[in-house]
């Protein structure tokens, strides 16, 4: 699978996530096999009463727990977790992502920042586990594509203001591997046409990247509250609706389109002159200017609508 599918995936998930389920179960109400920018909106999470479930929760083998254990093991103290028997902190979800009867990764009960339930998660590498992310959410779709799967994970946001993000996940089922995915920020208000993957563009000035495909450089609207106190619904913009803005030649994908706007990814790194999308799990304390920095991770991207005219 290429990376263009699998960010296509990332983005248009970011407008679907919802609250986190009980359990790490993963349904597909789509078609097995459907185009998967055809299929994403028609993805959910299985609540446990609903929906045909296509990847199961497994009873790992005796090697699997210790080559879990040996990845735990293996992480910096500072951040190393602790593996349980019982339910809570620590407990192992073992996930059979292809009906193959083995575990393919490993998804370890976590509790963040609010207090907010999420999952460590370890994919399978050989007969080791390699350490993938540890975020606050839960899966939030699934779709087989040939010989891979793509798994999307939202990140739950924390405080008001922060973007949405989707971390994808794609395993080669082929080659028993997991290369590596993207994972997307976007504007909670954006609005996420239905995804349909094109071509690489070329900014041809400095273009501003937009929650809507309409131009509007105002002041940033007074945020909503919700019952405690925070605006989840609206992510921070630089202005008006513009959450980038990015220079002459930058280069981005396009996953939509409406009209005389495209809907576009385009990438943290290098970065562009400004952006607003932030989220808690993705900063870093810069100690020499003693403030929180922006640090998403590698092949993230940001999404959002440009006007078709400012490509070439």
């Amino acid at each position: 699978m290429s990376t263009r599918a699998a960010l296509a995936a990332a983005c248009a998930a970011c407008g679907a996530c919802g609250p986190a389920p009980a359990a790490p179960t993963i349904a597909n109400h789509a078609a097995p096999g459907a185009p998967i920018a055809r299929a994403l909106h028609d993805l959910t999470v299985d609540d446990g009463a609903q929906a045909r479930v296509v990847a199961a929760e497994v009873v790992a083998s005796p090697a699997d727990r210790a080559a879990l254990a040996a990845a735990v093991a293996a992480m910096p103290e500072d951040s190393r977790i602790e593996l349980r028997d019982d339910d809570g902190d620590g407990h192992p979800h073992f996930i059979d992502v292809d009906r193959d009867h083995r575990a393919d990764l490993a998804l370890v009960d976590n509790t963040f920042y609010g207090p907010s339930a999420g999952y460590h998660v370890f994919v399978r590498d050989g007969a080791r586990y390699a350490d993938a992310f540890a975020d606050p959410g839960t899966f939030i779709g699934f779709e087989p594509v040939g010989d891979h799967v793509v798994l999307r994970f939202g990140v739950e946001i924390l405080a008001g203001g922060e973007a949405r993000v989707v971390r994808a996940l794609d395993y080669d089922r082929a080659r028993d591997e997991w290369p590596a995915a993207p994972t997307a920020f976007v504007g909670a208000q954006t609005e996420v046409p239905p995804i349909d993957p094109g071509a690489t563009v070329t900014l041809a000035g400095a273009t501003a990247v937009r929650t809507a495909p309409a131009i509007d450089d105002g002041a940033p609207a007074a945020p909503t509250p919700s019952d405690d106190g925070d605006d989840y619904a609206h992510s921070t913009v630089l202005r008006g609706n513009v959450v980038a803005d990015y220079p002459a030649g930058a280069r981005g994908l396009v996953l939509g389109a409406r009209g005389d706007w495209l809907f576009v990814a385009m990438p943290a790194e290098p970065p562009p002159s400004a952006v607003s999308l932030r989220h808690g799990m993705f900063e870093r304390y810069d100690q020499a200017a003693d403030t929180m920095r922006s640090a998403p991770p590698p092949g993230a991207t940001y999404c959002g609508w440009i006007p078709r005219a400012s490509t070439r």
